[in-house]
């Protein structure tokens, strides 16, 4: 069974928002508050009129906008276009080394990667073979529309479908 995900104020501090899991008595409990910057677990009580359900990719997106935290890896951009891919992250997507995978570019001026096998989409992306060393390019189409340049840093990691996502590292 998949978690359910909210989003509510804070009932002490109104103008801010927790996301998370639904507990009783009108509370969330989630691992950071985004408002404060701090990290770690909590349970907050919240407006009960501001409960709403939010799927599982709007948590995700909603947790790492509020965070303004790094939440994935870093990695640099090298001079054709790759980048290093985690050897976890390849084998979490089911990933193998020197196979290929399909790449996508999102209107959030992202990339996404997958293998065929995990292509839930009704079109095919681009095809890139993967190196011995976990490194994939990024064609230079996709690197331009999301503004990633040699030596740039870009932020990697996986989203609810264990699919690895890329995108540019706003410093």
């Amino acid at each position: 069974m998949k978690n359910k995900y909210y989003k509510g104020l804070v009932d002490d501090e109104p103008k801010t928002w927790v996301y998370g899991t639904l507990s009783s008595n009108n509370s969330i409990f989630q691992a950071y508050e985004p408002s404060k910057g701090n990290c770690g677990i909590g349970i907050f009580s919240v407006v009960p009129n501001s409960i709403t359900e939010i799927t599982e990719e709007q948590y995700a997106e909603e947790f790492a906008k509020a965070s303004n935290q790094i939440c994935g890896i870093v990695r640099s951009v090298t001079s054709d276009g790759r980048i290093c891919v985690p050897s976890e992250f390849r084998h979490r997507a089911g990933i193998k080394t020197a196979g290929k995978v399909e790449l996508f570019l999102t209107l959030m001026k992202e990339v996404i990667i997958c293998t065929s096998e995990n292509n839930t989409r009704d079109f095919v992306g681009i095809e890139r073979p993967v190196a011995e060393n976990g490194q994939i390019s990024i064609p230079v189409e996709y690197r331009k529309a999301i503004g990633l340049g040699v030596g740039n840093k870009a932020e990697v990691f996986l989203n609810a479908q264990n699919e690895i996502i890329i995108k540019t590292l706003k410093t």
